[in-house]
């Protein structure tokens, strides 16, 4: 069963860890199994949720700009290529909405578009390729497993930074609304908890 819950201290440390860790096991079991299109599209719902809970604290909605700092801190750093963070938002745009690398921001020439080499291919033959076949586009190429990477190392020093900066707090109370699967044994045992949260 899948819920969410403000319960207190239910959502704990070790279950963001979990929501996270299962983020992270999902993009790579999509990668494993060549489910690019559905790998990228994790990765950057990854970076979408790491922004929410990053937002400024008086902010109660999720910006376009809370995704451009957050990738500009945790993920571009471990990008050695040609991208911006505005390119990843153009290409998160594309491919969440579209299931293309296309959006509003490359078509009026406001962010590269992007794309992506994996396993054997590699980001400079894919250069090689766009030069030949897209010489008026404005075009960039990432290699996904070093995406991955980066993905995965920016969310651990953001773990670090919020332990560090006294920012804990305020994102386990966001992530207090993620979903959470829950047995019916599970709901049994808090049942007494939600009663006596709704008497007092």
């Amino acid at each position: 069963m899948l819920c969410e819950t403000k319960i207190g201290d239910i959502m704990s440390k070790e279950l963001l860890k979990a929501n996270i860790d299962q983020m992270l096991k999902s993009v790579y079991l999509c990668f494993e199994n060549n489910l690019i299109t559905s790998c990228l599209i994790l990765i950057y719902s990854a970076i979408d949720c790491m922004s929410a809970l990053h937002r400024p604290v008086d902010q109660q909605k999720v910006q376009k700009q809370d995704f451009l700092d957050w990738s500009s801190k945790y993920i571009i750093p471990y990008l050695n290529f040609d991208c911006t963070p505005l390119d990843l938002y153009s290409a998160r745009c594309g491919i969440i909405h579209t299931y293309t690398p296309d959006s509003a921001l490359t078509r009026n020439n406001k962010a590269k578009t992007v794309y992506y080499a994996c396993g054997p291919a590699k980001v400079k033959d894919l250069r090689k390729s766009i030069k030949l076949t897209h010489e008026d586009k404005n075009i960039t190429a990432i290699q996904i497993e070093v995406l991955i990477e980066a993905l995965k190392k920016g969310i651990q020093d953001f773990e670090s930074d919020i332990r560090e900066c006294g920012f804990e707090n305020i994102v386990f109370e966001r992530a207090s609304n993620f979903f959470v699967k829950m047995s019916m044994k599970e709901i049994d045992e808090i049942k007494p908890i939600i009663n006596k949260k709704i008497k007092d």
